[in-house]
Protein backbone atom coordinates (compact mmCIF):
# COMPACT_ATOMS: atom_id res chain seq x y z
CA UNK A 1 0.00 0.00 0.00
CA UNK A 2 1.91 2.91 -1.07
CA UNK A 3 2.44 5.45 1.54
CA UNK A 4 1.07 3.24 4.33
CA UNK A 5 2.57 0.94 6.86
CA UNK A 6 4.23 -2.42 6.24
CA UNK A 7 1.93 -5.15 6.13
CA UNK A 8 3.07 -8.44 7.12
CA UNK A 9 1.46 -11.60 5.68
CA UNK A 10 1.54 -14.71 6.62
CA UNK A 11 2.29 -18.25 4.91
CA UNK A 12 -0.57 -18.79 4.11
CA UNK A 13 -1.64 -15.08 2.87
CA UNK A 14 1.16 -16.02 0.10
CA UNK A 15 0.01 -18.92 -1.13
CA UNK A 16 -3.47 -17.80 -1.66
CA UNK A 17 -2.16 -14.63 -3.38
CA UNK A 18 0.26 -16.77 -5.50
CA UNK A 19 -3.10 -19.00 -6.46
CA UNK A 20 -5.53 -16.37 -6.96
CA UNK A 21 -6.67 -15.30 -10.84
CA UNK A 22 -7.87 -12.10 -10.34
CA UNK A 23 -6.07 -8.93 -10.92
CA UNK A 24 -2.98 -7.97 -9.24
CA UNK A 25 -4.77 -4.64 -8.76
CA UNK A 26 -8.32 -6.49 -7.12
CA UNK A 27 -5.94 -8.67 -4.89
CA UNK A 28 -3.75 -6.24 -3.50
CA UNK A 29 -6.82 -3.94 -2.36
CA UNK A 30 -7.97 -7.01 -0.25
CA UNK A 31 -4.78 -7.91 0.91
CA UNK A 32 -4.10 -4.36 1.49
CA UNK A 33 -0.70 -4.40 -0.03
CA UNK A 34 0.90 -3.01 -3.18
CA UNK A 35 0.09 -4.78 -6.69
CA UNK A 36 3.95 -4.67 -6.75
CA UNK A 37 4.16 -6.91 -3.85
CA UNK A 38 1.70 -9.47 -5.43
CA UNK A 39 3.61 -9.27 -8.61
CA UNK A 40 6.90 -9.90 -6.61
CA UNK A 41 4.91 -13.35 -4.89
CA UNK A 42 3.55 -14.32 -8.00
CA UNK A 43 6.59 -14.52 -10.14
CA UNK A 44 8.97 -15.72 -6.92
CA UNK A 45 11.19 -13.04 -6.47
CA UNK A 46 9.90 -13.10 -2.60
CA UNK A 47 8.26 -15.90 -0.52
CA UNK A 48 11.05 -18.66 -2.22
CA UNK A 49 10.91 -20.61 1.00
CA UNK A 50 7.30 -21.34 0.19
CA UNK A 51 9.04 -23.51 -3.09
CA UNK A 52 5.67 -22.21 -5.14
CA UNK A 53 5.99 -22.39 -8.95
CA UNK A 54 6.82 -18.81 -10.52
CA UNK A 55 4.38 -17.43 -12.53
CA UNK A 56 4.03 -14.41 -15.25
CA UNK A 57 0.84 -13.32 -16.66
CA UNK A 58 -1.35 -16.14 -15.72
CA UNK A 59 1.01 -18.86 -16.75
CA UNK A 60 3.37 -20.86 -15.45
CA UNK A 61 7.42 -20.35 -16.02
CA UNK A 62 10.11 -22.60 -15.87
CA UNK A 63 12.32 -20.69 -13.84
CA UNK A 64 12.81 -17.06 -12.37
CA UNK A 65 14.67 -15.19 -13.85
CA UNK A 66 14.47 -16.69 -17.77
CA UNK A 67 17.43 -15.89 -19.65
CA UNK A 68 16.94 -14.70 -23.27
CA UNK A 69 18.91 -15.35 -25.71
CA UNK A 70 18.65 -15.23 -29.42
CA UNK A 71 18.24 -19.10 -31.80
CA UNK A 72 20.97 -20.35 -33.95
CA UNK A 73 19.12 -20.13 -37.14
CA UNK A 74 18.43 -16.89 -36.31
CA UNK A 75 21.63 -15.50 -35.64
CA UNK A 76 22.72 -17.39 -38.87
CA UNK A 77 20.04 -15.28 -40.90
CA UNK A 78 21.20 -12.02 -39.22
CA UNK A 79 24.60 -13.30 -40.56
CA UNK A 80 23.42 -14.09 -43.82
CA UNK A 81 21.21 -10.83 -44.36
CA UNK A 82 24.87 -8.52 -43.31
CA UNK A 83 26.46 -10.61 -45.78
CA UNK A 84 24.21 -10.54 -48.76
CA UNK A 85 24.10 -6.15 -47.87
CA UNK A 86 27.94 -5.87 -47.99
CA UNK A 87 27.91 -7.78 -51.26
CA UNK A 88 25.27 -5.91 -52.57
CA UNK A 89 27.26 -2.51 -51.73
CA UNK A 90 30.51 -3.75 -52.88
CA UNK A 91 28.76 -4.84 -56.67
CA UNK A 92 26.71 -1.14 -56.66
CA UNK A 93 30.38 0.42 -55.45
CA UNK A 94 32.18 -1.66 -58.41
CA UNK A 95 29.28 -0.67 -61.33
CA UNK A 96 29.52 3.14 -60.29
CA UNK A 97 33.38 3.11 -60.57
CA UNK A 98 33.26 1.28 -63.72
CA UNK A 99 30.98 4.00 -64.89
CA UNK A 100 32.94 6.83 -63.69
CA UNK A 101 36.12 5.19 -65.87
CA UNK A 102 34.06 5.62 -69.09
Amino acid sequence: MPGGKIKVLTEEQARAIHEDRRTYKAIAIEFGISSMTVSNIKTGRTWKSLGLQPTQRGKRVKAYPRKKSVPESRESSYATMITNQVDYIEDKALESSVRLHF
